[in-house]
């Protein structure tokens, strides 16, 4: 059945712009399964690790990042590229802090030297969002969710102007 003119090009813009209202989400949830996240400056205080009267640091003391692996990712995906500071300093992973790559659980070393005692900290990581891919056998199906979703609009304006004007 044919439309004409107006309404072949009415029904192409309405399905062309429903698809692109649409690709942008599939693009970042694609993004999102496909990339690990990172974390900067988050901010860590650590007024609960200085001894009393504020003269040394009390190693026993733990910090957690906000974003702690948890479930698969303790073993699938264990935090990376952790750097932990102060306005005056970055700490030396080793000789002032440890960190548990697996937990996001980190400990001040007993000879650590934090300079410009204070108790508000910055800690940056990178580690992996809920939904986020491991495999490279799903990494390549969610790449080509995008690459039919293109092909898809593609398709349909071919298809919705060829049976309005006989080219097929």
């Amino acid at each position: 059945m044919k439309t004409g003119l107006i309404g072949a090009m009415l029904g192409l813009f309405i399905g062309i712009v429903f698809v692109m209202a649409i690709i942008p989400a599939i693009a970042d949830q694609t993004g999102a399964m496909l990339t690990k996240s990172i974390i900067t400056n988050e901010s860590l205080d650590i007024s609960s690790a200085w001894d009393e009267g504020g003269a040394g640091l009390n190693s026993s003391i733990t910090f957690t990042v906000t974003d702690e692996p948890s479930g698969w990712k303790i073993t699938g995906c264990p935090l990376t590229d952790v750097a932990w500071g102060n306005a005056t300093q970055v700490f030396t992973l080793t000789t002032d802090y440890s960190v548990s790559d697996s937990t996001g659980v980190m400990t001040i070393v007993p000879t650590a030297i934090m300079n410009g005692s204070g108790n508000d900290t910055v800690v940056s990581y990178t580690g992996c969002r809920d939904g986020y891919l491991t495999d490279s056998g799903s990494k390549g199906v969610t790449s080509l969710i995008l690459i039919f979703s293109g092909l898809a609009i593609v398709g349909f304006a071919v298809f919705h102007l060829g049976r309005n004007f006989d080219l097929f």
